[in-house]
């Protein structure tokens, strides 16, 4: 490998680092970056001055790998996760990314523990902000917030898919975006309200006229909501 030359070989690890980052768990593609830089100086320095290789920024590692990757990212758009709870770091990394949002070009968040009002805000503060290079936007365990707020000001014209996970999105805001993707995933915390709003945006009329991709888990009950069924049946084939 060590006669690979330096272009192949970071051509190779872009796209292996670009498949970890669309997976469930993106925040990984650093762990075998940093075992890989351990086998010789030369594959260090091929790793460390490719910005492709950088793109994401995420909390979850430490504020050390944050401004690295912020560093050697250099222009390039960014992929963003953000893993919120209700301590002091959450905040310093909210403001830092709120910063960079012409650059964004995914923006993952998800809350692990612990909830504070002040966090709470600066992440609305965060969702209201003007993204023109935004294309993918997932939610895990945001429901309160998203569900109230109408994302981006509808300034992300470039938004395609947004993923909810254990959340509910603004269901007025749907109609801003041309989305190709719509995943609503594990609703079983959502109110009877949620669901008949999905069902009253969806069947009326899909907005999203390139739309080629809907899906839909939940725990909601067909009997109760025969609708769903009878609008995408293939939902309840969905694992």
């Amino acid at each position: 490998m060590n006669r690979l030359p330096t272009e192949v070989f970071q051509y190779l690890l872009t796209v292996i680092s670009k498949e970890i980052r669309s997976g469930a768990e993106p925040w990984e593609v650093y762990i075998p970056l940093a075992q890989l830089r351990l086998v010789s100086s030369s594959w260090m320095v091929a790793i460390d001055s490719h910005p492709p290789l950088w793109t994401l920024l995420t909390n979850r590692h430490g504020e050390r790998l944050f401004s690295l990757a912020l560093e050697r990212s250099g222009t390039l758009p960014l992929h963003i996760d953000l893993c919120c709870s209700a301590d002091n770091s959450t905040m310093q990394h909210i403001n830092a990314v709120a910063k960079l949002a012409p650059r964004w070009l995914s923006l993952h968040i998800s809350w692990v523990a612990g909830r504070s009002a002040r966090c709470e805000d600066a992440v609305e503060s965060l969702l209201l902000t003007p993204a023109p290079q935004l294309r993918t936007v997932s939610f895990d365990r945001l429901n309160k917030i998203a569900s109230s707020l109408h994302l981006f000001g509808g300034a992300a014209s470039e938004l395609e898919t947004i993923i909810m996970n254990q959340s509910v999105p603004n269901w007025e805001s749907l109609l801003t975006w041309d989305l190709k993707h719509l995943a609503i995933r594990w609703l079983g915390g959502a109110r009877e309200k949620d669901l008949e709003a999905l069902i009253q945006v969806l069947g009326a009329s899909l907005p999203w006229k390139n739309s080629n991709s809907l899906a839909g888990r939940g725990r909601y009950q067909p009997a109760v909501f025969p609708q769903i069924e009878e609008l995408f049946p293939w939902i309840a084939s969905i694992p």
